[in-house]
């Protein structure tokens, strides 16, 4: 708990800029360790500093709009099998 209170501050304006950025391979791959750190500190229970209805809703929101983006074309492999080495 003490880690989201500490660093979730911290993380969420660079996954906001990240996502903001154009698409590469490290900014995707930043932006993937973001939502792993999100999903571990939150896995078993929500901590009372992502409980703020502000808060909440911010992380929800780059959350979502992570999710909902497209793959840029020049990310997408060549070969239709190399679709898994995609990051999200």
């Amino acid at each position: 708990m003490e880690l989201a209170r500490v660093t979730f501050p911290l993380i969420l304006p660079i996954g906001k800029k990240l996502f903001d950025s154009p698409q590469s391979h490290e900014a995707d791959e930043m932006l993937r360790q973001i939502i792993k750190t999100f999903f571990l500190a939150t896995q078993f229970a929500i901590p009372p500093h992502v409980q703020q209805p502000a808060v909440a809703s911010n992380w929800i929101q780059l959350l979502l709009q992570i999710f909902l983006r497209p793959v840029a074309p020049n990310l997408i492999p060549s070969n239709p099998t190399d679709v898994r080495l995609l990051y999200f």
